[in-house]
Protein backbone atom coordinates (compact mmCIF):
# COMPACT_ATOMS: atom_id res chain seq x y z
CA UNK A 1 0.00 0.00 0.00
CA UNK A 2 0.96 3.68 0.01
CA UNK A 3 2.76 3.48 3.34
CA UNK A 4 4.89 0.56 2.16
CA UNK A 5 3.71 -1.70 4.98
CA UNK A 6 3.66 -5.44 4.27
CA UNK A 7 1.93 -8.02 6.47
CA UNK A 8 2.29 -11.74 5.73
CA UNK A 9 0.44 -14.97 6.63
CA UNK A 10 -2.92 -13.21 6.55
CA UNK A 11 -4.91 -15.93 4.78
CA UNK A 12 -6.36 -17.79 7.80
CA UNK A 13 -7.67 -14.58 9.35
CA UNK A 14 -9.00 -13.42 5.97
CA UNK A 15 -10.70 -16.81 5.49
CA UNK A 16 -12.40 -16.46 8.88
CA UNK A 17 -13.65 -12.98 7.98
CA UNK A 18 -14.93 -14.16 4.61
CA UNK A 19 -16.76 -17.15 6.05
CA UNK A 20 -18.41 -15.07 8.76
CA UNK A 21 -19.52 -12.46 6.22
CA UNK A 22 -17.54 -9.61 7.79
CA UNK A 23 -16.72 -6.91 5.24
CA UNK A 24 -15.99 -3.91 7.50
CA UNK A 25 -13.33 -4.40 10.15
CA UNK A 26 -10.29 -2.71 11.67
CA UNK A 27 -7.38 -5.00 12.54
CA UNK A 28 -4.49 -3.74 14.65
CA UNK A 29 -1.22 -5.67 14.47
CA UNK A 30 2.18 -4.99 16.05
CA UNK A 31 4.32 -7.19 13.81
CA UNK A 32 4.98 -8.08 10.17
CA UNK A 33 2.91 -11.26 10.17
CA UNK A 34 -0.39 -12.45 11.55
CA UNK A 35 0.12 -15.01 14.37
CA UNK A 36 -0.03 -18.57 13.05
CA UNK A 37 -1.79 -19.81 16.24
CA UNK A 38 -2.63 -23.49 15.66
CA UNK A 39 -2.27 -23.28 11.86
CA UNK A 40 -6.02 -22.96 11.24
CA UNK A 41 -8.76 -20.32 11.57
CA UNK A 42 -10.30 -22.02 14.61
CA UNK A 43 -9.13 -19.50 17.23
CA UNK A 44 -9.89 -16.51 14.99
CA UNK A 45 -13.48 -17.74 14.62
CA UNK A 46 -13.85 -18.26 18.36
CA UNK A 47 -12.51 -14.79 19.22
CA UNK A 48 -14.54 -12.99 16.55
CA UNK A 49 -17.74 -14.72 17.68
CA UNK A 50 -17.02 -13.92 21.33
CA UNK A 51 -16.41 -10.25 20.46
CA UNK A 52 -19.67 -10.07 18.53
CA UNK A 53 -20.65 -8.87 15.08
CA UNK A 54 -22.65 -5.75 14.25
CA UNK A 55 -25.01 -5.70 11.27
CA UNK A 56 -24.61 -2.65 9.04
CA UNK A 57 -27.38 -0.85 7.16
CA UNK A 58 -25.08 -0.39 4.17
CA UNK A 59 -25.97 -2.45 1.08
CA UNK A 60 -23.91 -5.58 0.43
CA UNK A 61 -21.79 -5.32 -2.71
CA UNK A 62 -21.37 -8.52 -4.69
CA UNK A 63 -19.29 -9.55 -7.67
CA UNK A 64 -21.30 -11.81 -9.94
CA UNK A 65 -19.23 -13.88 -12.37
CA UNK A 66 -20.68 -13.62 -15.88
CA UNK A 67 -18.58 -16.08 -17.87
CA UNK A 68 -16.11 -18.89 -17.29
CA UNK A 69 -12.47 -17.90 -16.85
CA UNK A 70 -9.59 -20.37 -16.56
CA UNK A 71 -5.93 -20.27 -15.63
CA UNK A 72 -3.39 -23.10 -15.90
CA UNK A 73 0.17 -23.57 -14.73
CA UNK A 74 1.42 -26.97 -15.87
CA UNK A 75 -0.64 -29.62 -14.08
CA UNK A 76 -2.18 -27.00 -11.79
CA UNK A 77 -5.45 -25.39 -12.84
CA UNK A 78 -8.14 -23.07 -11.55
CA UNK A 79 -11.36 -21.75 -13.06
CA UNK A 80 -14.27 -19.60 -11.99
CA UNK A 81 -17.68 -19.69 -13.65
CA UNK A 82 -21.20 -18.32 -13.13
CA UNK A 83 -23.29 -19.74 -10.32
CA UNK A 84 -26.89 -19.08 -9.42
CA UNK A 85 -26.94 -17.81 -5.85
CA UNK A 86 -23.81 -18.77 -3.95
CA UNK A 87 -20.05 -19.24 -3.97
CA UNK A 88 -18.89 -22.81 -4.32
CA UNK A 89 -15.28 -23.91 -4.01
CA UNK A 90 -14.44 -27.33 -5.47
CA UNK A 91 -10.83 -28.13 -4.60
CA UNK A 92 -8.59 -31.09 -5.33
CA UNK A 93 -5.08 -31.85 -4.06
CA UNK A 94 -2.66 -34.50 -5.31
CA UNK A 95 0.41 -35.36 -3.24
CA UNK A 96 3.06 -37.98 -3.83
CA UNK A 97 3.04 -38.69 -0.10
CA UNK A 98 0.65 -41.69 0.10
CA UNK A 99 -0.84 -40.64 3.43
CA UNK A 100 -2.06 -37.36 1.94
CA UNK A 101 -2.59 -38.69 -1.58
CA UNK A 102 -5.56 -37.35 -3.53
CA UNK A 103 -8.32 -35.48 -1.70
CA UNK A 104 -11.23 -33.49 -3.09
CA UNK A 105 -14.05 -31.57 -1.44
CA UNK A 106 -16.69 -29.09 -2.53
CA UNK A 107 -18.08 -26.45 -0.18
CA UNK A 108 -20.91 -23.93 -0.52
CA UNK A 109 -19.38 -20.98 1.33
CA UNK A 110 -22.62 -19.13 2.12
CA UNK A 111 -24.82 -22.08 3.05
CA UNK A 112 -22.71 -24.97 4.38
CA UNK A 113 -21.44 -25.49 7.92
CA UNK A 114 -17.80 -24.39 7.59
CA UNK A 115 -16.58 -25.69 10.97
CA UNK A 116 -14.33 -28.37 9.42
CA UNK A 117 -12.84 -25.80 7.04
CA UNK A 118 -12.10 -23.32 9.85
CA UNK A 119 -10.56 -26.07 12.02
CA UNK A 120 -8.28 -27.51 9.31
CA UNK A 121 -4.58 -26.79 9.81
CA UNK A 122 -1.61 -26.05 7.60
CA UNK A 123 0.18 -29.28 6.72
CA UNK A 124 3.59 -30.37 5.52
CA UNK A 125 5.74 -33.44 4.98
CA UNK A 126 8.50 -34.14 7.52
CA UNK A 127 11.25 -34.22 4.86
CA UNK A 128 10.26 -30.72 3.69
CA UNK A 129 10.41 -29.38 7.25
CA UNK A 130 13.87 -30.84 7.75
CA UNK A 131 15.09 -29.25 4.49
CA UNK A 132 13.74 -25.83 5.48
CA UNK A 133 15.25 -25.97 8.95
CA UNK A 134 18.63 -27.03 7.51
CA UNK A 135 18.80 -23.69 5.65
CA UNK A 136 17.59 -21.64 8.59
CA UNK A 137 13.90 -21.37 7.68
CA UNK A 138 10.68 -22.51 9.41
CA UNK A 139 12.23 -21.75 12.79
CA UNK A 140 8.82 -21.25 14.38
CA UNK A 141 7.29 -24.35 12.86
CA UNK A 142 6.20 -27.11 15.22
CA UNK A 143 3.52 -29.71 15.82
CA UNK A 144 1.57 -26.96 17.62
CA UNK A 145 0.93 -24.96 14.45
CA UNK A 146 0.89 -27.48 11.61
CA UNK A 147 0.09 -31.07 10.73
CA UNK A 148 3.33 -32.90 10.00
CA UNK A 149 3.15 -36.11 7.98
CA UNK A 150 5.98 -38.64 8.08
CA UNK A 151 6.50 -42.39 7.94
CA UNK A 152 2.97 -42.95 6.66
CA UNK A 153 1.23 -41.25 9.57
CA UNK A 154 0.46 -37.92 11.21
CA UNK A 155 3.09 -37.10 13.83
CA UNK A 156 0.77 -34.85 15.85
CA UNK A 157 -0.67 -36.57 18.93
CA UNK A 158 -4.08 -35.12 18.06
CA UNK A 159 -4.12 -36.82 14.68
CA UNK A 160 -6.36 -35.26 12.04
CA UNK A 161 -9.41 -33.20 13.00
CA UNK A 162 -11.60 -34.28 10.08
CA UNK A 163 -11.23 -36.77 7.24
CA UNK A 164 -10.67 -34.05 4.63
CA UNK A 165 -8.44 -31.82 6.76
CA UNK A 166 -5.71 -31.50 4.11
CA UNK A 167 -7.95 -30.32 1.28
CA UNK A 168 -10.20 -28.38 3.67
CA UNK A 169 -7.20 -26.29 4.67
CA UNK A 170 -6.61 -25.48 1.01
CA UNK A 171 -10.23 -24.33 0.79
CA UNK A 172 -9.64 -22.10 3.83
CA UNK A 173 -6.58 -20.62 2.10
CA UNK A 174 -8.63 -20.04 -1.05
CA UNK A 175 -11.31 -18.22 0.95
CA UNK A 176 -8.64 -15.99 2.46
CA UNK A 177 -7.21 -15.21 -0.97
CA UNK A 178 -10.53 -14.26 -2.57
CA UNK A 179 -11.42 -12.06 0.41
CA UNK A 180 -8.79 -9.68 -0.98
CA UNK A 181 -11.06 -9.02 -3.97
CA UNK A 182 -12.92 -6.68 -1.62
CA UNK A 183 -16.39 -8.04 -2.42
CA UNK A 184 -18.40 -11.16 -1.84
CA UNK A 185 -18.47 -13.32 -4.96
CA UNK A 186 -21.25 -15.28 -6.62
CA UNK A 187 -19.65 -18.00 -8.71
CA UNK A 188 -18.08 -21.43 -8.68
CA UNK A 189 -14.35 -22.01 -8.29
CA UNK A 190 -12.85 -25.31 -9.39
CA UNK A 191 -9.19 -25.79 -8.51
CA UNK A 192 -6.77 -28.69 -8.88
CA UNK A 193 -3.40 -28.61 -7.10
CA UNK A 194 -3.57 -24.84 -6.69
CA UNK A 195 -2.63 -22.40 -3.98
CA UNK A 196 -2.17 -18.70 -3.30
CA UNK A 197 -0.46 -17.97 -6.62
CA UNK A 198 -3.17 -19.58 -8.77
CA UNK A 199 -6.01 -17.90 -6.88
CA UNK A 200 -4.28 -14.55 -7.26
CA UNK A 201 -3.83 -15.14 -11.00
CA UNK A 202 -7.48 -16.07 -11.59
CA UNK A 203 -8.66 -12.94 -9.75
CA UNK A 204 -6.33 -10.80 -11.85
CA UNK A 205 -7.74 -12.44 -14.98
CA UNK A 206 -11.33 -11.83 -13.82
CA UNK A 207 -10.71 -8.12 -13.22
CA UNK A 208 -8.74 -7.65 -16.45
CA UNK A 209 -11.99 -7.64 -18.45
CA UNK A 210 -15.20 -5.94 -17.30
CA UNK A 211 -17.24 -8.43 -19.33
CA UNK A 212 -16.17 -11.17 -16.88
CA UNK A 213 -18.20 -9.81 -13.96
CA UNK A 214 -20.83 -7.39 -12.75
CA UNK A 215 -21.08 -5.62 -9.40
CA UNK A 216 -24.52 -5.56 -7.77
CA UNK A 217 -25.86 -4.27 -4.47
CA UNK A 218 -28.49 -5.92 -2.27
CA UNK A 219 -30.20 -4.34 0.71
CA UNK A 220 -30.79 -7.62 2.56
CA UNK A 221 -28.74 -8.19 5.71
CA UNK A 222 -27.18 -11.39 4.38
CA UNK A 223 -26.93 -13.35 1.17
Amino acid sequence: NESGVCVSTIEHLMGALYGLGIDNVIIEIDNREVPILDGSAKLFIEKINSAGIEVSNSPIKIIKIQQKIEFKDGEKSISIEPNRISLEIDFEIKYKNPFIGIQRNSVDIYRDDLTDVYNSRTFCVLEDVEKLKSIGLAKGGSLKNAIVVGDGKVLNDEGIRNKNEFVNHKILDCMGDIYLAGYKIIGKIICSQGGHKLTNQILRKVFSNKNNFSIVEIKEKNL
